[in-house]
């Protein structure tokens, strides 16, 4: 703009219609052609219907993600407000607060949701679990000042299946509390409280020497437990100045000879009772996720290898695939996610799979979209939910595509058709759906790029029956003609 108003004041003879659109003409407002009607056989309106039924269960778990998103929100407020009163010695508006806390629970979030199974599977994705570690963390904090104990009472999970996954919630919780030691500790040290110091000290080497006996995976609880060594060390080093300061005082031998001595009936500062259970279903709860991962895999493969037959034209490899695919995700759910719900998103993207492959074949076969429930009749026992139904519709497109182009080389008009029938529809069916999560509406986006490139092929067959394709000259696809040697 500067730069601008130097050359107006050099060059004042500059009109206003000497300005940026200066040669410019618009032209003026032409009524185009609507786009022309095309026969999909139903298709389109099948497909956008199919979608359209799941709105309800979507717009459902929409809701209770938001309640869950705003009840995580306040208790992460509350924790932090009753951390702070800790910290400045108001232990009567902390207890207020922690009170608050505990009155929040998932179990009155989830209350909507219609079946077990749902409230289960909806508990582990929104992210509920962490009320737990919010309250182990600020009650954590509070039992130490007030007791010298730092574990509290074991987690009790809304379902008793979801033990296991409140246990790691439980143990974060215990590293936020030690965590908030350092502040704590630096408030005494300006007090020059060795004593106080010290028991931070001990209870911190405790608590790192108990989770050194965990055998943990690559989690967050594996992050945290490897950042526990700065708080030790942290304290090691107040514990130190402190102790040097009062040895150049002279104060040393008076303050240590007054060191407070514990009840012989005083509980543990960590519980190590608490932290051996909570150990030995860590270690089965992490024996049964590798079970699942392990096992899922060979779902996910032979749902892949089953879409590959379909587009080779091989019906009977994939029917006898998708066999195997339900009996294994049946097996799966009865043996390891009926005992552990929390590692059903484990099965997710498998299952995506084997419902894709279900939904081509029923494409191919029967010029059809099958519904959430024609799907769920297929799978067998095993509960699929929308989110995954969705997913599959949209990778089933990129199948159809190929299909499509497949189609369109051998001039195969009537197919292609159903072809981009079928993309349109679900195209359509994401952008009427009013509630999606981030993760559909990626799937959202490759559904429109599979659409787009679909109407390009479409283009190509049009140049090509006028004689006009970049590619005729190159390729002739109508053989050769009367009296021409071939």
């Amino acid at each position: 703009r500067a730069y601008q108003s130097v050359l107006l004041s050099l060059y004042p003879v500059m009109a206003e219609e000497d300005g940026p659109f200066a040669g410019i003409t618009a032209p003026l407002a032409l009524v185009p052609k609507p786009p022309a009607a095309q026969e999909d056989g139903g298709l389109v309106k099948q497909a956008a219907e199919m979608i359209a039924a799941c709105e309800q269960e979507l717009a459902l778990e929409e809701q209770l993600f938001t309640k869950a998103r705003e009840t995580i929100k306040e208790a992460q407020t509350f924790r932090s407000q009753a951390v702070s009163r800790i910290h400045r010695g108001d232990l009567t508006g902390a207890s207020e607060l922690l009170e608050k806390l505990s009155k929040l629970s998932g179990e009155e979030v989830l209350s909507a949701a219609t079946t077990k199974e749902q409230r289960l599977r909806l508990y582990g994705v929104s992210g509920l679990g962490s009320l737990t570690e919010q309250r182990v963390g600020a009650e954590g904090l509070y039992s130490f000042v007030t007791t010298g104990k730092l574990t509290v009472e074991e987690a009790k999970p809304m379902e008793p299946e979801l033990q296991c996954a409140e246990d790691e919630r439980w143990l974060l919780g215990l590293l936020m509390a030690a965590d908030d030691l350092r502040p704590y500790a630096v408030k005494r040290a300006q007090d020059m409280d060795l004593h106080s110091l010290q028991h931070c000290l001990e209870v911190a080497q405790c608590l790192e020497g108990a989770l050194l006996q965990f055998d943990l995976r690559n989690s967050d609880l594996r992050r945290r437990s490897d950042g526990l060594k700065y708080v030790v060390k942290k304290l090691e080093e107040l514990v130190y100045e402190v102790t040097m300061a009062l040895r150049r005082e002279g104060g040393f031998d008076e303050v240590a000879a007054a060191a407070p001595v514990a009840a012989p009936d005083s509980p543990p500062s960590i519980d190590l009772k608490v932290m051996a259970n909570v150990r030995e279903r860590y270690i089965w709860y992490d024996l049964q996720r590798e079970a699942i991962l392990k096992q899922s895999r060979d779902v996910a493969k032979n749902g892949k290898n089953a879409v590959h037959s379909l587009q080779r034209g091989d019906l009977k490899r994939c029917d006898s695939l998708l066999e195997a695919c339900t009996k294994d995700a049946d097996r799966i759910d009865a043996e390891i996610v009926a005992k552990c719900p929390g590692l059903r998103s484990s099965l997710a993207y498998p299952v995506e799979e084997v419902m894709e492959a279900l939904a081509f074949r029923a494409f191919l076969q029967e010029s059809k979209v099958p519904s959430l429930a024609e799907i769920q009749q297929k799978v067998g026992n095993f509960k699929v939910c929308s989110t995954e139904y969705l997913g599959a519709l949209s990778d089933l497109t990129g199948e159809v595509l190929r299909q499509g182009i497949r189609s369109a080389q051998s001039m195969d008009e009537e197919k292609f058709g159903k072809c981009l029938s079928l993309v349109q529809g679900v195209h359509t069916g994401f952008c009427e759906l009013k509630s999606m999560s981030p993760h559909l509406r990626k799937k959202a986006n490759a559904v429109g790029g599979s659409l787009t490139k679909m109407e390009a092929v479409k283009f190509e067959q049009v140049l090509l029956k006028t004689g006009r394709s970049k590619t005729a000259g190159a390729i002739d696809l109508s053989g050769p003609g009367e009296g021409e040697a071939e």
